[in-house]
Formats: structure tokens, C-alpha cells, sequence
């Protein structure tokens, strides 16, 4: 699951707001997709419940859709 911080400046420039951030499930697959990401300045971090942190992050995305929405603003593309 990702998460990054961001907003669009003009057609093909973005700026971001702090490190890009990863949730994995925990387990040998997480670890070593987190191995991967060593180094790259995105932090990675695990959680042994992946369902429930995925769900989330959809309910809150489509909240902040629904918000831009009706304030007149629509979502980045």
C-alpha cells in the first residue's frame, strides 16, 4: 500500500511532502520487498494485519475524493 504525500504543481512537475511510505504485510514476502526498497528513501514498514490497513486507506481516499469534490476541486491526475 502507498502512500505519498503530494500535489501536482503544473502538467509533469509534483511536489512532495516528506518520505513515500509503504505498508507490506508482515512475513518473508514483506521483508524482502522492504530489502528491495533499502536505501531508496522510502520507508517500508510491516503490519500483520494488511486487510484491515488496506481497507482503511480506500475508505480515506474516497472520503478525500468525495471532500475535493464538493469543495469544487478535482482529484490529481
Amino acid at each position: 500500500m502507498v502512500e505519498i504525500s503530494a500535489e501536482s504543481q503544473h502538467r509533469g512537475r509534483i511536489r512532495l511532502f516528506g518520505r513515500p511510505r509503504l505498508t507490506v504485510p508482515e512475513g518473508d514476502d514483506g521483508a524482502d520487498f522492504a530489502a528491495l526498497c533499502q536505501g531508496s528513501g522510502i520507508e517500508v514498514t510491516p503490519t500483520a494485519d494488511f486487510v484491515t490497513a488496506a481497507w482503511t486507506k480506500l475508505c480515506l481516499n474516497a472520503a478525500g475524493a468525495a471532500g475535493r469534490r464538493r469543495v469544487g476541486r478535482a482529484p490529481s491526475r
